[in-house]
């Protein structure tokens, strides 16, 4: 009688810790469901907030494109936003911006002055007309007009960078009249992390 009172004690105890080790594994396991949606429900607010930090880069992006190119000429590129500064807006043969040159370039800057973090990558281009080291030399100047003028009117010299690339990179045929006007440009390329578009030289 003793014993089969020690073996009911016995079985007792194990169904006992059978129910406390059951209980245990389904805490666990309700704990590392908890933690897994948990982990879903951040990864779904991490991609929500990624897609509308998106949006709002694209928007910026578009509205900025849209009061740039009431200016001058803009165009969206995988590089950034790019402004055509013509020919036209420089004194024939020279560097010298004209009045309408100067009026465009002080409303881009008064644009620009309100998105802090964007940079401009102004890049002179002529046509092959004359001799390469001339060419060269002209788109040298002309950025540089551009740049002394958005530094006079406040754009902060660290904001802008210049490259002169002479006749070397046209975007139509130097056969033409038409096509070499087309070359002789100044282009200023718009980047900045607030419109998603980060400096080509990162």
């Amino acid at each position: 009688e003793q014993d089969a009172l020690e073996r009911a004690k016995s079985e007792e105890a194990r169904r006992h810790q059978a129910e406390l080790e059951a209980q245990s594994a389904e805490e666990a396991k309700k704990a590392a469901d908890a933690e897994a949606q948990e982990e879903r429900l951040n990864s779904l607010r991490l991609r929500a907030a990624v897609a509308v930090a998106e949006q709002e880069k694209n928007a910026l992006r578009d509205q900025l494109r849209e009061r740039l190119n009431d200016i001058l000429e803009t165009r969206e590129t995988a590089r950034g936003l790019i402004m055509d500064v013509p020919d036209v807006l420089f004194t024939i043969g020279s560097a010298t911006l004209t009045s309408p040159a100067r009026e465009k370039l002080a409303r881009v800057a008064g644009i620009l002055a309100s998105h802090p973090d964007l940079h401009i990558w102004a890049q002179g281009h002529t046509d092959n007309v004359g001799n390469v080291e001339d060419n060269l030399r002209l788109s040298e100047q002309r950025v540089a007009s551009v740049l002394a003028y958005f530094v006079q009117e406040k754009v902060p010299l660290t904001a802008v960078d210049t490259f002169a690339f002479g006749e070397s990179d046209p975007v139509a045929s130097n056969d033409t009249p038409a096509g070499r006007k087309q070359n002789r440009r100044v282009e200023l390329l718009v980047t900045g992390e607030s419109i998603g578009r980060a400096d080509p030289a990162q």
